[in-house]
């Protein structure tokens, strides 16, 4: 046997033992799998810099989690509720836990809070990327402009954001629905939630204010935000 192959495989061919790892052979796997390691952390390590430096989307690990990541002094939240008309007329709130899967409750609030607020998001995204560039203005001008479009390319809202502005926030949600719905008949139809078959979505705020009131006293309040029959209702179709 070459002493390469010995090297390589860490076999001991002293008369009658058993084959056992070299020493050397030990060494270098510590070795390779010390510097994966640190590899790794620097990564890691680095793309979390970059996420607190960029505004970068939500994205777990990276971000922080959205529960704890503010104090929440409100005295009321409010939350996107879908009704659904029955063929008898009815309108039932769709509350199943999988009625729209794979789109979940969370995703879902978020997606339509953007549509209806999308200037505010934008405004708040330009902000944060103008702060971020304030503190590299040590940078060659050439530099710093290459990196800001690099990474406003990135973003939800790209250097675009001033059509986003111009776009039909009522033609977005009624998209949604539209998809909502065929979701919904189509778990429906493979038994996925037990929720009546409807021919059509209705879009409502429900807010709870506790605000001097005890919490067996708290009632909701049912605003209505798009229906379609009437589109965005009120300041939502501004």
């Amino acid at each position: 046997m070459r002493l390469g192959d010995l090297i390589t495989t860490g076999v001991s061919v002293a008369g009658g033992r058993p084959p056992v790892r070299s020493t050397f052979f030990r060494w270098v796997m510590k070795k390779s799998t010390e510097r994966h390691v640190g590899i790794f952390i620097a990564v890691m390590v680095a793309a979390q810099g970059l996420y607190v430096a960029f505004p970068l989307p939500d994205l777990w690990p990276f971000s922080n989690y959205t529960m704890f990541s503010k104090v929440a002094s409100s005295t009321s939240t409010s939350r996107y509720v879908v009704y659904g008309t029955t063929e008898e007329g009815m309108d039932v709130v769709l509350d199943q836990p999988r009625a729209f899967s794979p789109l979940d409750r969370v995703r879902f609030g978020k997606g339509v809070e953007r549509i209806l607020n999308r200037d505010r998001f934008i405004s708040r995204q330009r902000e944060r990327v103008d702060t971020v560039f304030g503190r590299l203005d040590f940078l060659p001008n050439g530099l710093s402009a290459g990196m800001r479009k690099t990474v406003e390319g990135m973003l939800p809202y790209g250097p675009a954001a001033s059509d986003a502005l111009a776009r039909d926030a009522e033609g977005d949600i009624r998209g949604l629905l539209a998809y909502l719905l065929s979701c919904y008949e189509r778990n429906r139809r493979e038994g996925i939630h037990d929720g009546p078959p409807v021919s059509s979505l209705s879009l409502y705020r429900v807010t709870w204010d506790w605000t001097g009131v005890s919490p067996e006293k708290v009632k909701s309040r049912r605003e209505l935000v798009y229906s379609d029959a009437g589109g965005l209702v009120g300041s939502y179709g501004l």
